[in-house]
């Protein structure tokens, strides 16, 4: 008979007369050890699992309880999960860093796109009203004899960094005087500006100033008789503006600006009294930006 002992891997070659059940085996070490295997089946699953080798003197030690296994398989799963999780959000931060112009706090510099220049294109619109005295004085001097009207325009430019840029506009005008002063009549304004903008470095959003120089052609249009005292003008102004831009991605994006423009040497009456001769305007556009 062969009994083999996980524990040793030693086999034992025992004659069937001498390991019966309740037989004597006082023959040596090794009977009695094929004894203890006859009466303890799972002796040698325990000896194999037991830091403690087996003698005469000692008896086994109590089976181990070791933590579950994870399959290969489930790790293997769990690693590609982990993996693609780690590959979507590397992707999403890339997205989301390389429409920012080359200054945004919080991203990698292997994601942000390097900045070169570039030409702009843009169209504006919205409201402009005459004034005198300063940004908004509405109610005062010529704008005191002068309505609301809209403003339109058009930009190309080139931007030699994401934070400097350089704007050749158009801008037209339309403002009517108020009935109480003369009726039907109407200051149509165009002007041709070159303006410098300068950014402010900052995530997400751009604030930004720009200023230039610029010719305004004023021209009133409407019956001569009831024009009165007020007149055509051509003059010098410099436009000084905010804006706050929001990229949409790297070639679009939205902008708001508030501009005064300053008039120099303009005449718009013959007269000076209530200071209607000269005056300045305000405008807030809403732009529409393309980088190309």
């Amino acid at each position: 008979m062969l009994i083999e002992s996980e524990s040793s891997c030693v086999a034992y070659r025992m004659p069937r007369a001498v390991v019966k059940r309740g037989a004597s085996t006082a023959s040596g070490p090794i009977d009695d050890m094929a004894e203890r295997l006859l009466r303890f089946p799972d002796l040698a699953q325990h000896t194999a699992r037991s830091p403690h080798r087996l003698d005469d003197k000692t008896s086994f030690a109590p089976r181990q309880i070791l933590p579950p296994r994870i399959p290969w398989d489930m790790k293997t799963l769990a690693l590609l999960l982990i993996l693609l999780a780690c590959t979507a959000a590397q992707a999403d931060e890339a997205e989301r860093c390389k429409h920012r112009w080359g200054y945004v706090s919080g991203c990698h510099k292997r994601y942000v796109r390097p900045w070169r220049p570039v030409f702009t294109a843009a169209i504006e619109g919205g409201v402009s009203h005459f004034d005198e005295g300063g940004p908004g004085k509405i109610h005062s001097g010529f704008g005191n004899i002068t309505t609301a009207g809209g403003i339109w325009g058009a930009r190309v430019g080139i931007d030699f960094f994401s934070w400097l840029g350089l704007e050749a506009r158009y801008l037209g005008m339309a403002n009517g005087v108020h009935d109480s002063y003369a009726h039907d009549l109407l200051y149509a304004t165009t002007a041709g500006i070159l303006d410098v903008r300068i950014g402010v470095p900052v995530p997400y959003v751009h604030p930004y100033i720009f200023t230039g120089i610029g010719v305004y052609n004023v021209q009133l249009t409407g019956p001569a008789a009831n024009r009165r005292d007020l007149i055509s003008s051509t003059s010098v102004g410099v436009p000084m503006g905010v804006g706050l831009e929001i990229p949409l991605n790297w070639h679009i994006s939205l902008a708001a600006e508030a501009t005064f423009h300053f008039l120099v040497g303009e005449s718009f009456a013959n007269t000076t009294k209530d200071k209607i001769d000269g005056g300045d305007f305000s405008t807030v556009t809403g732009v529409f930006r393309m980088r190309l």
